[in-house]
Order: structure tokens, then sequence, then C-alpha cells
């Protein structure tokens, strides 16, 4: 029923000129009146226990309305160099001992017709703190 009122507006407003053919495309192209924006967030970083000061991690990330992950960039969390991975699969690290490190992943999404460049998702559901 809401779609049939906002039709008949949409149709009154055209008669009285005061919206566009782009702004009909856009009322028409979006059911109930939702665009199909592209976004991605970063859910979780899991850390497993391997061996030693040796753990895997694991990035959980979701997308919708077409973006993709481009890259995952992991910071140890005490100045090492992050390691940057293209593509999802678990990533396994060594740390020295003698302290706690909290460690972050930054995914980076393409978001098509947002940006050009990929675009990084920091959360604070994207860290874990490793023991000393």
């Amino acid at each position: 029923m809401e779609k049939s009122r906002t039709h008949h507006n949409t149709q009154r407003l055209i008669g009285y000129g005061l919206i566009s053919s782009l702004a009909i495309t856009a009322l028409v192209g979006c059911e109930g009146g939702k665009e199909d924006t592209p976004d991605a967030s970063c859910n979780d970083l899991k850390a497993k226990h391997i061996a030693g000061r040796t753990y895997e991690f694991t990035t959980d990330y979701s997308v919708e309305g077409g973006a993709k992950l481009n890259s995952i960039e992991y910071q140890w969390g005490y100045g090492q160099e992050p390691k940057t991975v293209f593509n999802d699969d678990p990533v396994q690290y060594t740390f020295p001992n003698g302290q706690e490190y909290t460690v972050y992943a930054v995914p980076y999404f393409y978001l098509p017709g947002v940006s050009d460049n990929a675009e990084p998702r920091e959360s604070r559901a994207c860290s874990v703190t490793i023991p000393e």
C-alpha cells in the first residue's frame, strides 16, 4: 500500500514539475527506499595457540552490496613491521618472550561506487591480546 501512495505522490509532483527524470529513476529503482550500497566490516579476530609463542590468526569480516576484500594488514603490537596478506587465509606469527601483545587486523575492501581505492575498516572487535 505504501508503494502505491508513494507512486501517486510522485506522479502529483511530476505534474507540478518538481521532480526530474533522474529522481524518478532513483525512486522507482529502490525497492522500499533501500539502496544496495557497498559496505564491509571487520567482525572478529581470533588467535589460536599453536606452540610456544606461535599463534595462528583468523579474521572474520562481512561484505554487502558488491564490496570485496582486497587485503588484511596484521599489526603485531610492538613496533614490528605489519604483515599484509591478499586473501583471508589464516596467518601464523611467533612473538618474542616477555610481554603481552595486542594484535590488530585491518582489512581493506574495494567498495564499488564509493571509492576507487581499497578502504580500511578498523574495529575494536578485530583485536586480540596475546598473554605474556
